[in-house]
């Protein structure tokens, strides 16, 4: 039941975002271009009882904003993230988990994924200097997880599990839709008439149990 509340949670966010952008086909005044992303990850630190550390946690995407008042902004997107994940434990678990997967009779080496990341915030304009801006934002990001490969061992094999969105080749596993959720609160600043933008800030990974920083640079046409 729990994994089917997951499941219906990460299908309404992306409910949400569908019918949003379909609105824009009749407010465009409100809404800004297609902003495409670069992020960026670092230092994250925690993840949970079992310790993993973060290699490479890397996205590319899309993003739009849509006017709510002179000074404030929603912001939706669409992100494909890349992340790999060294583990830092010793010795075989009964129960090796990363994040949302559990697998049984099974350690950790290593995690590699690939993930759908739909991110939702607000964006307060603090600063205005000339045709540059400061803004402050606060996202929650939904990460959907497509592919994840985790390397280890199990009875003193080296073995590697590979699941992907419907199924996995390991009976020995649970595996949620979600496999993290964010919280993000940064500044960004935008220039060249709003066409180029740069942010960072602090973020927690929910799920990960993790604290660490976030870059992101941002372009439209």
């Amino acid at each position: 039941m729990k994994k089917m509340r997951v499941t219906q949670i990460a299908i309404s966010l992306l409910f949400i975002c569908m019918c949003t952008s379909s609105s824009a086909q009749t407010k465009t005044s409100r809404w800004s271009s297609i902003e495409y992303h670069f992020q960026n990850r670092l230092f994250h630190k925690g993840m949970g009882y079992q310790t993993f550390s973060t290699k490479i946690d890397v996205g590319f995407g899309v993003n739009r904003k849509l006017s709510l008042l002179d000074n404030l902004d929603l912001e939706i997107g669409l992100t494909a993230n890349y992340g790999s994940f060294k583990s830092k434990s010793d010795g075989t678990l009964f129960v090796s988990s990363f994040k949302t997967t559990d697998i049984h009779y099974f350690s950790h080496d290593a995690v590699s994924q690939l993930n759908i990341e739909v991110p939702i915030g607000v964006q307060l304009k603090l600063l205005k200097l000339n045709e540059s801006n400061l803004h402050l934002t606060i996202s929650v990001i939904p990460q959907i997880g497509i592919l994840a490969k985790h390397t280890g061992t199990r009875l003193d094999e080296n073995i590697t599990i590979i699941q992907t969105l419907l199924n996995s080749n390991d009976p020995f596993r649970e595996f949620s839709l979600l496999s993290d959720f964010y919280l993000r609160s940064g500044l960004s600043y935008s220039f060249f008439k709003n066409k180029v933008s740069i942010g960072s800030g602090v973020e927690f990974s929910v799920y990960g149990e993790s604290v660490g920083l976030y870059s992101k640079l941002g372009f439209s046409f």
